[in-house]
């Protein structure tokens, strides 16, 4: 079990540079407060016209938005989980990810680690 003493948020990146991020699509598995284990997965993309109008409200530069969030016994069903509108879309910066993950976690993650070098979905063990 991951004890994350230092409470580094860990994701495994699996896409290309944006903004101050490492990474464009970076996934995860971690611990929720409540004892179960949560799979995600976020996005992001640069801000810009072309996106719908409630990503475009937020205002910044790079634009985050979920593309997965599903516990543990929840990982290889086909049917996708929805978070709440308000959740769903955020800043795409470290601080973003962080406070989004915080909320959904309910802890207080305060680093942003991106170096995970296995495959999440290839262990069932969180990482964070």
């Amino acid at each position: 079990m991951n004890t994350n003493k230092d409470n580094t948020l860990v994701f495994e990146a699996i896409g290309s540079p944006l903004g101050e991020v490492e990474s464009s699509r970076l996934r995860t598995r971690f611990k929720h407060k409540r004892g179960f284990d949560v799979y995600l997965e976020i996005s992001g993309c640069p801000n810009s016209e072309n996106l719908p109008k409630i990503m475009t409200e937020l205002n910044v530069p790079f634009i985050g938005f979920v593309e997965q969030i599903k516990r543990k016994h929840e990982i290889h069903e086909t049917k996708f989980k929805r978070v709440a509108t308000r959740s769903r879309y955020f800043e795409y910066s470290k601080e973003g990810i962080i406070d989004l993950v915080n909320k959904l976690s309910m802890k207080k993650y305060t680093n942003l680690d991106t170096s995970h070098d296995g495959n999440v979905l290839e262990t069932e063990e969180c990482i964070c």
